[in-house]
C-alpha cells in the first residue's frame, strides 16, 4: 500500500472486519468450469456492473525497495486491463471502486464509467466549480482538506481540496447515486478482489440481485454475500479473468503511460551590458536546481558583452503542467544543450533539485534564434528502454526595440504571466503487454484443471454443477433465500436503509487498495508476479452456505436517463 497515505488516515481502532480468514483455493477444473459459466453470463448480460477491491491492485513492476511506498510508480495489473477491454468490447457498463490507488483511471477507464466510492490518492477537487483534477503525484493531505493549489478554469480560483475520504466521510454522493442506479440497472454484478464487508458499498450489488440480475464474485475468501451469488470463485482474479477474456475472445489491452512536462520560456530584449556581464561571471558557478539556474556560461557572457545593450536573453523553464513548483515523479534531472549556431555561443547546464528548473541565458545581437535539446532522466520506475527522453525547443530573438529596464514589481508581474512560447513534451514511461500472461495463466490452469479432474470423484447424483451456486460450501443450507438471512447484514430491507446512509463506516480507509484496515482481500494474494499494494487481508469469517436454486427473476429496472 502507499504508507503515505494510510498514515494520513486518522486513528480508529475498530477498522470494522476482522484480520486473517483463511484462503480458500477451489479444484483448478472447478475454477475452470466456473470461470467458463462466468464468462456466459457476461455474453448473456446486456448491462454488466463491476465492484472491485484491493484484490485487483497489485505493486506490479514496483523496483523494490526504495519505490515501494508510494502508488505513483504501480502499473495496472491484469484485471485492471481486461476491465478497460470489457469497456471497450461493449461488455461492461460501468465501474464501482473502493480503491484509492488511481489505477482504474490510469489503465484508461474512462472517468464517466467509474465511480471512486472512496476518493482517489491522485485527486483533488474544487470547492467552488467542483471541478476535479486527476494529478501525477499523491496529494499530502486526506478528508477534503485544503492542498494549496487553485482552481484554474475559467477564471475561478477556487480553493482546491483532496479527495480522498477519512473514516467519517460520507461517500459522494454523485458517484454513490450513479452506482445504485447502474447496480439496478444491471443483469450481471460482478464483484472483483474485495471481500464485500464495507457497508453501504458492499451492499450496492445486491442491488442487481434484488432487480433480478445475477451475481458474481471472485475472491480468495469467503464474503458475507457469497450465499446471494450465481457464481463464487476462490481463486487469483487475474487467473480467473485471463480465462474469461479467452473463453468470451476479447482481447486484453496493454498498458502505455504517458507522462508530461512542461518546457516554456520567457524573453528579455536589451539585456546586455557590462553590469550583466558581471552578474552572470559571478554566477557562472552556482548549483543547480531553480535558485542557481541564472547563470550565463562562459559563450553568452562574453558575446553580451560585446555586444552591449543591443543583446537579447531568454529564461528556459522546466516544469509540471499542474504548477510550478509540483514534483515530477518520473524526472529524475535534466540537463539542457544547445545546437546549431547556439552551441557555439551558450553553454549547457544539468538541472536538479527543487521544482521548477530555470535556465537564463543572454545571447549576442546577430544569434536570430536559439535551438535547445532538453534531455530527461527518468527515475528507475519507469522501463528499462525509456529512462532517457529528449526534446528539442526553438526559442526565437524578441522583435521590436530593446525596451527599457522594468521595475521590480513589474517584473515580478511579468513573472508570474503567461511565457513567451510553451511546449507540452508528452513521452511514454511504461508499456506492458498482457497477451502472453494471459496465455501463460491460461495454459497453466488448463493443464492443472485437466489433472485435477482426473484424479476428482465422480459427482454425486443431483450435485449443482461447478459453474453455478454461491460459496465454498455449496451444499450447505439455503434458508437465506426464502424464509430468512440468519441474521447476516444483507438483509434487503436493511441493505436499503445502508446503501442510503453513506456515513458511518464509509470512509476510505475501510477498504481499497492500500487502505491501512486491511478489509479488502487479494484476488491475487502470495503471487510472487503481482504482490499487492493494499494491506493483510480482512475478510469477515465464516463459509458461504447457498446451495444453488435462487429467487425468481424479476426484470430488471431500466437506468435512469
Amino acid at each position: 500500500m502507499s504508507l503515505g497515505y494510510a498514515e494520513r488516515l486518522s486513528h480508529r481502532e475498530d477498522l470494522g472486519g476482522r484480520l486473517g480468514d483463511p484462503e480458500l483455493h477451489e479444484p483448478p477444473h472447478v475454477v475452470w468450469d466456473k470461470a467458463a459459466a462466468l464468462a456466459e453470463h457476461i455474453r448473456g448480460a446486456e448491462r454488466v456492473i463491476a465492484f472491485t477491491g484491493a484484490g485487483i491492485s497489485t505493486r506490479k513492476g514496483l523496483p523494490l525497495p526504495k519505490l515501494a511506498t508510494s502508488f505513483v510508480y504501480a502499473k495496472p495489473s491484469l484485471t485492471h486491463q481486461v476491465l478497460v477491454g470489457l469497456l471497450a468490447a461493449g461488455r461492461l457498463t460501468y465501474v464501482c471502486s473502493q480503491n484509492v490507488d488511481s489505477l482504474h483511471l490510469r489503465s484508461g477507464v474512462p472517468r464517466e464509467q467509474l465511480a471512486e466510492l472512496h476518493g482517489n490518492c491522485f485527486a483533488e477537487r474544487c470547492k467552488k466549480c467542483k471541478v476535479e483534477y486527476v494529478r501525477d503525484f499523491e496529494m499530502d493531505t486526506v478528508g477534503f482538506k485544503p492542498t494549496g493549489r487553485r482552481c484554474t478554469r475559467g477564471g475561478c480560483r477556487g480553493q482546491l481540496v483532496d479527495h480522498i475520504l477519512d473514516w467519517e466521510d460520507a461517500l459522494p454522493p454523485a458517484e454513490l447515486k450513479a452506482t445504485q442506479e447502474h447496480a439496478s440497472a444491471a443483469n450481471l454484478a460482478l464483484c472483483l478482489g474485495t471481500s464485500l464487508q464495507i457497508i453501504p458499498a458492499a451492499n450496492l450489488p445486491l442491488r442487481t440481485v434484488r432487480a433480478g440480475g445475477r451475481l458474481g464474485i471472485i475472491n480468495l475468501q469467503a464474503t458475507p454475500k457469497d450465499k446471494r451469488a450465481d457464481v463464487v470463485i476462490h481463486a487469483k482474479v487475474d487467473e480467473v479473468m485471463a480465462v474469461v477474456m479467452q473463453q468470451l475472445g476479447v482481447a486484453i489491452p496493454p498498458f502505455v503511460r504517458t507522462d508530461c512536462v512542461l518546457l516554456s520560456h520567457t524573453l528579455t530584449a536589451g539585456a546586455g551590458g557590462a553590469k550583466q556581464q558581471q552578474r552572470q561571471r559571478q554566477e557562472g558557478g552556482a548549483g543547480d536546481g531553480a535558485d542557481g539556474g541564472a547563470d550565463g556560461g562562459g559563450g553568452a557572457a562574453s558575446s553580451a558583452g560585446e555586444c552591449g545593450g543591443s543583446s537579447w536573453g531568454f529564461t528556459l523553464t522546466i516544469a509540471s503542467l499542474h504548477g510550478p513548483a509540483c514534483p515530477l515523479p518520473m524526472v529524475a534531472s535534466a540537463s539542457v544543450a544547445f545546437e546549431g549556431p547556439a552551441a557555439g555561443v551558450l553553454k549547457g547546464r544539468e538541472l536538479s533539485g527543487a521544482l521548477p528548473w530555470k535556465l537564463s541565458r543572454t545571447c549576442p545581437a546577430e544569434l536570430e534564434s536559439v535551438a535547445v535539446r532538453v534531455t530527461l532522466q527518468l527515475v528507475d520506475a519507469a522501463d528499462e528502454d525509456k529512462r532517457t527522453q529528449q526534446a528539442t525547443y526553438a526559442i526565437a530573438r524578441p522583435q521590436g526595440p530593446p525596451a527599457a529596464k522594468p521595475a521590480a514589481a513589474t517584473r515580478r508581474a511579468a513573472a508570474a504571466a503567461a511565457p513567451d512560447g510553451s511546449y507540452e513534451f508528452a513521452f511514454v514511461t511504461q508499456r506492458h503487454d498482457y497477451a502472453p500472461r494471459q496465455a501463460e495463466l491460461v495454459a497453466q490452469l488448463a493443464a492443472a484443471a485437466e489433472a485435477s479432474r482426473a484424479a476428482a470423484p465422480a459427482p454425486a447424483p443431483g450435485a449443482e454443477p461447478a459453474g453455478g451456486g454461491g460459496g465454498a460450501a455449496a451444499a450447505g443450507s439455503a434458508q437465506g433465500e426464502e424464509g430468512g438471512d440468519d441474521g447476516d447484514d444483507d438483509d434487503d430491507e436493511e441493505d436499503d436503509e445502508d446503501e442510503e446512509s453513506g456515513s458511518e463506516g464509509s470512509g476510505s480507509g475501510g477498504s481499497g487498495s492500500g487502505s491501512g484496515s486491511g478489509s479488502d482481500a487479494g484476488g491475487d494474494a502470495g503471487d510472487d508476479d503481482s504482490d499487492y499494494l493494499g494491506s493483510d487481508a480482512s475478510e469477515l469469517a465464516g463459509q458461504a452456505r447457498r446451495g444453488g436454486g435462487g429467487r425468481p427473476r424479476k426484470r430488471a429496472r431500466p437506468l435512469a436517463a
